[in-house]
């Protein structure tokens, strides 16, 4: 019987994309598995066609087609409710899973059977598949891995493994415009349950095209804030006041689409970034005028750069403890 119920969701990735995550997941050395694929674009023939062509070779895969577009949150929903195992393996239609990601994922729940999710690190390609960089050390403690979830996500949405009944008790996915799965990993520790991680690098994750939202950087910063909050909520009252409504008016609140505010925050995240990189390489006196480049760029531009600040303290201590 099948263990594992692996749910991935297409859309407009390249050809050579899809393919190299599909056969990234058929050539797992753990066999036991059923390959759920979305397709969220149904005007997507291409995908169609390459995605019935792998049907025919392979009978683990499972191929569905949205009548229209959901968004990602409803189309793993989707997933959820079709997969017929007990385990979810997460997928994206742009990554490229180690050939061990699932049996060393499975054996982690096993020795961890308190575990509701299980993630690895990651090595960030481009688009030719060059490498990134590599993900930097991950939490090996539950309590470690809450504080760090309170500044931001390091646990990588392709890599996890979850078990189903655990997320679906939650709700599933909420339908956020970006930011998703950082929801789902706020809600999982809210709620008592814990998140692992396997520190090894099992998936490479191609970043530069990764974010759907990544045109707007603003509206991913106030989904990651606006998340922040409910989280906050749910730890003092034990709900939450979530709707798509209240969302929705949080971001206009925020000019989350008026083109100013979005360049100014798409500059000041530019110079943060290149601040980083500058202090990376002790160019210190550089690094110091990009940050203030950034700090005036945009008025959120304080809080990310504390928001990094307290994260990377705490990375540090991760670091220094290893």
């Amino acid at each position: 019987m099948k263990k594992i119920s692996v749910v991935m969701t297409t859309f407009n990735e390249t050809e050579r994309e899809l393919k190299l995550a599909v056969e990234s997941i058929l050539n797992q050395n753990y066999k036991e598995f059923e390959f759920i694929i979305i397709l969220d674009n149904p005007s997507n023939k291409e995908h169609v066609r390459i995605i019935q062509d792998y049907c025919k070779k392979d009978d683990r895969i499972r191929f569905y087609v949205n009548e229209k577009n959901l968004g990602l949150a409803m189309s793993l929903n989707r997933g959820l409710e079709l997969a017929n195992c007990e385990i979810i393996a997460r997928m994206d239609a742009d990554d490229i899973s180690l050939p061990d990601r699932f049996e060393k994922e499975i054996s982690y729940l096993i020795d961890y059977p308190e575990v509701s999710v299980v993630g690895t690190n990651k090595i960030s390609i481009d688009e030719d598949n060059n490498v990134l960089s590599y993900g930097g050390k991950l939490p090996d403690n539950f309590e470690t891995t809450k504080l760090a979830l309170q500044y931001i996500s390091m646990v990588v949405h392709p890599s996890v493994m979850f078990i189903k009944k655990d997320i679906l008790s939650l709700g599933g996915y909420r339908n956020f415009p970006a930011s998703q799965d950082y929801d789902l990993w706020l809600r999982v520790i809210s709620n008592g349950m814990k998140i692992g991680f396997v520190d090894e690098y099992l998936i490479k994750y191609r970043s530069s095209t990764k974010n759907i939202s990544g045109s707007n950087p603003l509206k991913q910063w106030l989904c990651d804030k606006y998340i922040k909050k409910m989280h906050q909520e749910r730890l003092k009252h034990g709900k939450d006041s979530f709707t798509e409504g209240n969302l929705m008016l949080f971001l206009r609140e925020n000019n989350f689409n008026n083109e100013k505010e979005k360049g100014n925050f798409k500059k000041g995240k530019v110079a943060f970034d290149a601040a980083r990189n500058l202090l990376k390489n002790h160019k210190y006196l550089n690094s110091a005028l990009k940050l203030a480049e950034c700090f005036w760029a945009h008025e959120e531009m304080k809080s990310v750069i504390n928001n990094a600040i307290r994260y990377q303290k705490l990375a540090r201590q991760i670091n220094d403890k290893n």
